[in-house]
């Protein structure tokens, strides 16, 4: 019997320590780079903030939009919300540029659940930037 209670002991430990290793092994890979540079866009809402995630051609389009409209937050970031959350769907790349594929998961407003964002992106200056030329026809 005593035999029987040791390989029942060491069993148990066994699986607890492939429990473990099985846990700490199942962390989620870090983000991608260009995903969360369109992450970090999407949920943010300060304009100053946003231009920084915009390539140069990019931001100078929407400062041309500024004058010419008065401001581009009905024509650019009518979908930023600070609270929402988003996954990754897809994502291409290449050397220096990157396509990413988000869906929205949570939202302020209930339509844009679900909805999915596709934001090309370019590499500037060695750091991924949101490239909107074709985004931003001029209404």
């Amino acid at each position: 019997m005593l035999k029987y209670t040791k390989n029942i002991s060491f069993l148990t430990i066994l699986l607890i320590l492939i429990l473990v290793l099985k846990f700490i092994s199942c962390k989620h890979e870090p983000l991608d780079e260009a995903a969360s540079v369109v992450m970090s866009y999407l949920t943010t809402t300060d304009e100053k903030q946003l231009l920084e995630f915009l390539d140069s051609t990019s931001r100078n389009q929407v400062e041309n939009m500024k004058k010419k409209h008065g401001a581009v937050y009905p024509f650019v970031w009518v979908h930023h919300d600070a609270d929402s959350k988003w996954d990754v769907v897809k994502i291409e790349k290449t050397k220096d540029n990157a396509t990413v594929t988000l869906q929205c998961v949570k939202h302020n407003k209930q339509n844009a659940i679900g909805m999915e964002v596709v934001h090309k992106l370019v590499k500037e200056n060695g750091k991924w930037k949101i490239d909107l030329r074709e985004q931003l026809t001029q209404p």
